[in-house]
């Protein structure tokens, strides 16, 4: 306790409390240990009394004290949080400073009483006091568990239904949040509206009902809304439909208001009617500069693993929508401690649930996911769809840790002189590498590879404590050589700036180097974490050879044309 370890600051305390006696406006200060320390007092305001607690935390003098009514449920200002709760001072969380006392949070809270009652005289006595509180959406929302999730697609197409308009919404139940989102809108005609802001898989299922209508300023029921509400769900529906409307079972009214849009859940069993808080949209900003044109690439990702599915994440949040991935492998609950994904995919392919999670965080984006090992046994007419694909790319990512993979992607990289990253978690996650090869700019993956092996093989390198391959792969002995998640994560979130800065295509990169090592702790060539070594890789490798001449093409059309059978006479 604060007041044990710090006596100095207590006596402190007890005195400047103590000259307060001698004021007026206050009363019957008394002191008292009750699981902390407390101070009871009467504030007298205009000859009224309010009897108070000044609460001390117990990092006191670290955080400020606390006042609020004695007497639970009254409701003094309207700067209080709530009936019964503290008053909302001068002095509080965010403008602490340890040398204010106890005795001054009790003299704001005298002078917020006595403005807001008008009792500390003069013409300019005011009765209201300027709020310096600002109350975020997370603290408005807190107490709030029905949400309905407002987008600018929805609130313009509520405000066009001069009409009672059918629509239909998913629930999510998050935690204690239950969240709702207006999937679709039934148009006069029978068309279908849909919100194009929401990701695909949240309007998948549409479990919802209700319907949405606009009154637009002038309309003679907006100042009953609130009356209507209040007197029951029957009473709302009769103000907003025609009676014809049948009401036989819980649905959800969707208005909107001069004021902003307003949401209700009505029930005919009970006639309760519940007012959703209302999540508006933020058109701030987010997403870095420059990011316009990453909509139009595609991007290629081999390897649906730990490392490629954070690649992907961060990649759909930098604004890609467009996808390629290429794995076969179903996810299973040992993979969850480093994966991008959770429970909730265990037992899918990992290719698939991967799609779902960019369609969730990017909505409209695209992807071709496809259930197959580059290098395993696989059928020639899949593996070449695959290749053709890749091909496609505007960017490949190799984040499969297969040299057999790799090498396939390799080769459609400097045949279709496509960009491609890849990267690698040491076993044991001391470390990593990420790699470029960029067409005309560096040398082609087969080529930078063997670079980066030679430099690696440097005799003045202490040996690495195991064999530096990725994470998840298997030793000699059949041991697995993992890596933590956060290991992964620093080596995908560096393999992710390299692809950001490959589909930048800026003329000038902002990484100096194609290849580095990254260290996470001492060890091996590694002085300590996030080491990073950069690895020259060498001049661009030379351009595919020239187109070849006629004559020698006429000696191939000879050769090939030898091999088809011959026609029977």
């Amino acid at each position: 306790m604060w007041f044990i370890t710090r006596v100095g600051r207590y006596n402190h305390e007890r005195d400047a409390i103590g000259e307060l006696a001698a004021e007026p406006w206050i009363e019957n200060i008394r002191w008292r240990l009750d699981r902390g320390l407390f101070v009871d007092a009467d504030i007298v305001v205009a000859e009224v009394r309010r009897p108070v607690t000044l609460a001390y935390p117990d990092i006191f003098p670290f955080a400020p004290p606390s006042v609020r009514p004695r007497e639970g449920g009254e409701r003094w200002s309207i700067h209080q949080y709530g009936p019964g709760g503290e008053l909302c001072l001068e002095h509080r969380s965010d403008n602490w400073q340890e040398h204010v006392t106890g005795a001054d949070v009790l003299r704001s809270a005298h002078r917020l009483l006595s403005t807001e009652a008008g009792a500390t005289g003069g013409p300019d006595a005011s009765r209201v006091v300027p709020s310096a509180h600002r109350v975020s959406l997370g603290q408005r929302l807190r107490s709030e568990p029905m949400r309905l999730v407002e987008t600018e697609a929805l609130a313009a197409a509520v405000a066009a239904a001069s009409e009672p308009r059918a629509m239909t919404a998913r629930m999510l139940v998050t935690g204690r949040n239950f969240v709702l989102f207006v999937v679709k809108i039934t148009q006069p005609g029978g068309a279908e509206w849909r919100d194009p802001t929401l990701p695909e898989p949240i309007g998948r299922y549409e479990f919802e009902t209700g319907h949405v209508i606009a009154l637009p300023s002038g309309d003679a029921r907006l100042g009953q809304v609130a009356v209507a509400a209040a007197r029951g769900a029957r009473a709302l529906r009769s103000l907003l439909f025609r009676a014809d409307l049948a009401f036989e079972s819980s649905e959800t009214l969707v208005l909107s208001l001069p004021t902003g849009v307003r949401a209700f859940h009505v029930d005919p069993k009970d006639d309760a009617v519940i007012e959703y808080a209302i999540v508006p949209p933020n058109p701030g900003q987010r997403a870095a500069p420059g990011r316009e044109a990453f909509g139009e690439k595609l991007v290629g990702v081999l390897g649906a693993g730990s490392m490629g599915s954070k690649v992907a994440a961060s990649l759909a949040r930098a604004g890609v929508t467009k996808f390629l991935l290429i794995d076969d492998d179903v996810l299973g609950a040992e993979n969850i401690p480093r994966h991008e994904l959770d429970w909730l995919a265990v037992g899918a392919h990992k290719v698939d649930a991967l799609a779902e999670r960019l369609k969730l965080l990017r909505p409209g984006a695209t992807i071709d996911s496809r259930r197959l090992s580059l290098g395993g046994q696989e059928s020639s007419g899949s593996l070449h769809g695959a290749l053709a694909a890749l091909a496609k790319c505007d960017l490949i990512v190799d984040a499969s840790g297969s040299d057999a993979a790799f090498n396939y992607a390799a080769g459609v990289a400097a045949e279709s002189e496509r960009p491609m990253i890849w990267g690698r978690v040491f076993g044991g996650g001391y470390g990593g590498m990420v790699a470029r090869s960029r067409p005309g700019l560096d040398p082609t993956p087969l080529d930078a590879r063997a670079s980066i092996h030679a430099w690696c093989a440097n005799p003045h390198f202490p040996k690495p404590p195991k064999a530096t391959v990725d994470y998840g792969a298997e030793g000699a002995d059949g041991e697995p050589m993992v890596a933590d998640d956060a290991d992964v994560a620093q080596i995908a979130a560096s393999l992710a700036r390299l692809a950001i800065d490959a589909l930048l295509a800026a003329p000038e990169s902002s990484f100096e180097s194609s290849a580095y090592m990254i260290g996470l702790r001492k060890e091996w060539i590694f002085t300590g974490a996030f080491d990073v070594w950069p690895v020259d890789l060498g001049a661009p490798s030379a351009r595919r050879a020239e187109p070849p001449s006629e004559a020698e093409v006429e000696r191939a059309v000879e050769a090939l044309t030898a091999l088809l059978p011959k026609e029977s006479t």
